[in-house]
């Protein structure tokens, strides 16, 4: 599957260099611009995501592609631990469609990853309110208490979700969320110097695998590859 996908973008690639040549200097057109969020995608595919930020921030030089190229763009500032630079993108984005609950989602996720847990809650706040009949929106709403800190408000959730909605897919592996925020109320005790062995203060973070679609969806923000509205 990588050497096809690597056979892809290089073909790509040959494609791009021949247009940039032609071009000679004049502005990216709609094509490049295809051509080069593809080669961004194939790269995220095979986690290559140097190369995938590269490639999203040449195609978001093309208006119409600016929006799906800049999600993307955020998604792989998320998946490497840029939290602070997918929140300027994903912020400029929430600013220009504050209705989309995916890219609300997303923002509130990098927020509460940024120590910003405050701004985050009361973001999806209101996403969970609206959308209080989705078990997915609940669980996302479950993780980002969780991301702020706040274990027994997280319990609460996780506890109400599992009441209404016992056999959900969106609620696979919230059994882990769960025992992670009892950890978090009830964190071990310190162990004793004598025993010579010391204690791990650090949890792993759950964060829920819908915080970055893994494609942009068909919306208004660039011809073919534009933002997604979805509800999670």
């Amino acid at each position: 599957m990588k050497r096809i996908s690597l056979c892809l973008i290089a073909a790509l690639l040959m494609v791009i260099l021949s247009a940039c040549t032609a071009l000679k200097g004049s502005l990216i057109t709609k094509e490049t611009a295809s051509n080069y969020y593809e080669i961004a995608e194939g790269y995220a595919g095979i986690t290559k995501y140097d190369k995938a930020i590269s490639f999203y921030r040449k195609a978001a030089l093309q208006k119409e592609f600016a929006n799906a190229a800049n999600y993307g763009l955020a998604r792989m500032y998320s998946l490497t631990g840029k939290w602070q630079d997918a929140c300027v993108i994903l912020g400029d984005l929430y600013a220009q469609d504050k209705e989309n609950t995916l890219i609300a989602t997303a923002y509130a996720y990098a927020l509460a990853s940024n120590s910003r847990g405050d701004e985050a809650l009361a973001l999806y706040e209101s996403v969970w309110k609206k959308n209080s009949e989705d078990p997915s929106a609940g669980r996302n709403y479950a993780g980002i208490l969780f991301l702020s800190g706040k274990f027994g408000e997280t319990l609460e959730q996780i506890a109400l979700l599992k009441e209404k909605y016992p056999d959900a897919e969106a609620l696979k592996g919230i059994d882990e969320l769960e025992k992670k925020a009892k950890e978090g109320l009830s964190p071990p005790a310190e162990p004793d110097p004598a025993a010579g062995t010391k204690a791990d203060a650090k949890t792993d973070v759950i964060t829920d695998a819908k915080t970055v679609p893994e494609k942009p969806e068909s919306s208004s923000g660039a011809e073919s590859k534009p933002l997604p509205v979805k509800a999670l």
